[in-house]
């Protein structure tokens, strides 16, 4: 039974790296502890999707824009 020599494999370099030698940033999910950007109560910005500064709302919660929602329309 043949054994394995270390010589026998070419040498292995890891492709992937720890994150500190990464150049882009750390984001806080991969982190083992994630620190809660706000606090309770905190101003977290403009809640109305009309002020300047605001998020783009989500699609699931814009209007319908088509009011007729009968079998065919819902093609």
């Amino acid at each position: 039974m043949p054994s394995f020599q270390s010589a026998d494999f070419a040498e292995y370099t890891s492709i992937y790296e720890p994150l500190a030698t990464k150049s882009r940033p750390v984001y806080p999910q991969e982190n083992y502890y994630i620190d809660q950007p706000n606090a309770p109560g905190t101003y977290i910005g403009p809640i109305d999707a009309k002020l300047p500064g605001a998020d783009k709302t989500p699609l699931l919660f814009q209007p319908f824009t088509v009011k007729d929602l009968t079998i065919p329309n819902r093609i």
